[in-house]
């Protein structure tokens, strides 16, 4: 049996354009502003981790998150159009549902309600058996406890050696490994494939994961 567990932005559904601008734009309207040079390598280097470890690692007053997280959240709304599945993860994941070798999980920085959002959009995220997301766990990626709780949702005497994660960040990857597993990264969707280069797995479209 093999564990295939995916992370969400960036891996199945691409979010930059949602989530990325918006964040900017947040911290726009409580004082924090940033050159074009400063404002792409955030939108880069902090995608796909929690709105809130993104706003501590670029020093913002810990005090004010919470009031600039709900503004951001807000300023997602409008953009919500402009989320799509990424080519092929539609027709891919349904294909890897049918396999009675494989079992497929979810291990994610989305919130509750964002996943309820998720499920609610893509028919076929409902091949998915398990999903993690923030609100299930005390720690985050890069810890590896979002994707060791989602392996062993699936199954508790699952060995790590069988279960790859699928991501597209060095959060991701890190996370991986530090649980043990193997990583597939998908390049497809990176930001930044270059951090991407010690993965097990290269990715170059979705329908690689049918060699898994």
């Amino acid at each position: 049996m093999k564990y295939l567990i995916f992370d969400v932005d960036g891996t199945l559904i691409d979010t930059k354009q949602m989530y990325m601008p918006a964040m900017i734009e947040a911290l726009a309207e409580f004082g924090y502003h940033y050159d074009a040079e400063t404002s792409a390598k955030y939108q880069r280097e902090l995608f796909g981790i929690t709105g809130y470890d993104s706003l501590l690692r670029i020093g913002i007053d810990e005090a004010q998150i919470p009031q600039i997280l709900k503004r951001w959240n807000e300023l997602t709304i409008p953009r919500q159009h402009l989320v799509t599945a990424f080519d092929q993860i539609p027709e891919t994941i349904s294909k890897l549902a049918t396999r009675d070798d494989i079992k497929l999980a979810i291990a994610t920085s989305k919130t509750t309600p964002e996943i309820t959002d998720f499920k609610g959009q893509f028919t076929w995220a409902g091949h998915f058996n398990v999903i993690i997301g923030a609100d299930d766990t005390k720690e985050h990626k890069p810890n590896p406890e979002p994707l060791l709780t989602a392996l062993h949702s699936l199954d508790p005497t699952a060995s790590v050696d069988d279960a790859y994660y699928i991501g597209d960040t060095n959060h991701d990857l890190e996370a991986a490994h530090n649980a043990g597993m193997h990583f597939a990264g998908a390049l497809y969707g990176s930001a930044m494939p270059e951090k991407l280069a010690t993965a097990e797995v290269k990715l170059t479209t979705p329908n690689d994961l049918l060699q898994l």
